[in-house]
Formats: C-alpha cells, structure tokens, sequence
C-alpha cells in the first residue's frame, strides 16, 4: 500500500521570466485565460508535474503557453508567501532566461496572449510576479552570466565552505597594455571578502591601482583519471572589487587574520612578525559580488547514488 502523508502540503509551480539582452531589455508575459487574475498579465508558468523537476516545468510551461523553446536557464529564487495564490497555498520556484532578443510568441494553452513588454514599463502583474520581476532585474544589473552546465554548479554554501578551507589560489587582474595578469596568492576569507597581502609595489599593485575589477579562482580537487583522459574536479570562481587597504586599523585587523590563519596560536612569533614587517607590506581586499561553484559531472552522478 502507497504510504500517504496525513498533514496538508503545499502545491508547486514554476515560472520562467524571459529578458532580453538589448540595450533597453524586453520581458515576455502572458494574458492569463482563466482565473484567479484573468486578463491580467503574468509570467508564463504553471503547477508541476509529478514526473519533472521544477526546472523542467519552467521550461514545459514556457513552451506551452508562448511557443518560445530553452534550455538554459538560471534560478531567481523560490516564493512562499501565504496569501500569494488564492486557489491555496502554493509555492514557485523562479526561473530567469536570456535571450538576445524578442522573437515571434503566441499565447495558447492557458495564455490568451504572449507578448514582449520594455522591462521599464511593465503593466500590472498577477500575483507576486511584480517582487519577482524586481528580483530578475536585479539579477540581470550585476552582469554575471548564468553558468552554462548548471547541473555541476555548487550551492554557494558548498562554495564558501570550499573559500573557508583552501588556503591559496590564482588572482587575476588586468595588467599592463590590456593583457591579463593572473598571479597565485594565499588567502583568508571572512563573511564575503578575501584578504591578501603584498609587497609595497609591482606588477600586482599596479594592476589593482589601474582597475579594481578581479577574479579569483580556488581549486579544490583536481583527480586525474588517466584512463578516462579527464580529471575529476571541484572549483570555485570569486568576481568583485579589489582595494588597497588604507585605513591603518583595518590593516592591522586583517595582519592578524592572515597571520592567525597560516600560524594559528601563536601570538608572540605573529606580533614580532607584524612589527617587523608591517610597514613594508601592503594588505588588500576584495569584495565578492558574486561567486560559483562547480564540479565534474562524475561527482554529481555519485551524488545520486
């Protein structure tokens, strides 16, 4: 006998919000055929399917309500508010697709209508679709492209779990005449920052002193499987601000950090080191706007299992 769990639960759904990629971005949205909010516009979406992830409904219920095809897409966030749906409680899961422009929809299916509108001038939208379209737009303004394999991406728990463990990676810069300067440095991360330190000058410096965008990449498995010509891998990837640190305060704290991380419990060998050397070094800090995970397929297989 089927066991059946006796407490309430929560339908699914899923919505896609499509964004083009012009200069002044477009969003696609449905006219909903039928109640709650008919007439009203929304995201093309729906409930889910016993058989298929949330993703796959998105990318289902995209289809069938414009005609418009994808594959690739990113996840804005899920919404739980109580009230958000008056047929009964319900949940969606978000979904963010780019494109490069509009292209031919048509409404059918539970649409009466599939039409693009400028990003800047939407009409009212049906139930919490206007929170989630400030929350894609938002997503869109930082720049940072969706991974491409979404199926080997960490979780950013997993991801900052992997920044807190190593202790060293590359730093990339843009260097003189334009060319890339990539230069591998040990760290120390705290609650969104990664911590370096450096001599007084050189390339690095002034690299940083030229361009505060950087990347930083830390590798945390890399298992060659000779047989396979491949490697089994897992890796993350830090975009943001790289400053200098001025404020002598702040300079010292972060001494500390980097000295406490390399040689922990011993403060009288890392107050001799600080007075030593602290005038003649630099120490600099990078800001994370946003970061990604990734790991071999092999490893998310086994995951399954």
């Amino acid at each position: 006998m089927a066991y059946t769990y006796k407490y309430p639960r929560p339908a699914v759904t899923a919505d896609c919000v499509v964004i083009t990629r012009e200069a002044e971005p477009k969003v696609l949205l449905i006219e909903r055929a039928n109640e709650p909010f008919k007439s009203c516009w929304a995201f093309p979406g729906g409930f889910m399917e016993m058989d298929e992830t949330a993703e796959q409904c998105a990318i289902r219920e995209l289809e069938e309500e414009t005609g418009l095809k994808v594959s690739e897409l990113q996840q804005i966030g899920a919404y739980a508010k109580v009230d958000r749906d008056p047929r009964g409680r319900t949940v969606t899961v978000a979904y963010l697709v780019r494109i490069d422009a509009p292209v031919a929809v048509m409404g059918q299916d539970d649409a009466a209508k599939a039409e693009w509108f400028p990003l800047t001038a939407l009409p009212p939208l049906a139930f919490d679709h206007e929170e989630i379209v400030r929350d894609a737009a938002l997503l869109v303004k930082n720049g940072f492209r969706p991974m491409r394999r979404h199926r080997q991406q960490l979780s950013e728990a997993e991801s900052i779990a992997i920044l807190k463990k190593k202790t060293s990676g590359t730093l990339a810069l843009l260097g003189d005449e334009g060319y890339p300067y990539a230069v591998p440095l040990s760290y120390v991360y705290t609650d969104g920052k990664l911590y370096f330190h450096s001599a007084l000058e050189g390339h690095k410096v002034d690299a940083i002193r030229r361009c505060d965008k950087a990347s930083f990449c830390i590798i945390e498995q890399d298992n060659v499987q000779p047989e396979k010509f491949t490697t089994f891998y897992r890796s993350v990837i830090v975009f943001g601000r790289i400053h200098i640190i001025d404020d002598e305060h702040e300079k010292m704290i972060t001494a500390r950090m980097l000295g406490s991380r390399y040689n922990p419990n011993d403060e009288e060998s890392l107050n001799k080191e600080i007075e030593k050397g602290l005038s003649r070094m630099l120490m600099i800090r990078f800001d994370i706007e946003h970061l990604t995970g990734k790991e071999a397929i092999e490893y998310v297989n086994q995951h399954k299992l």
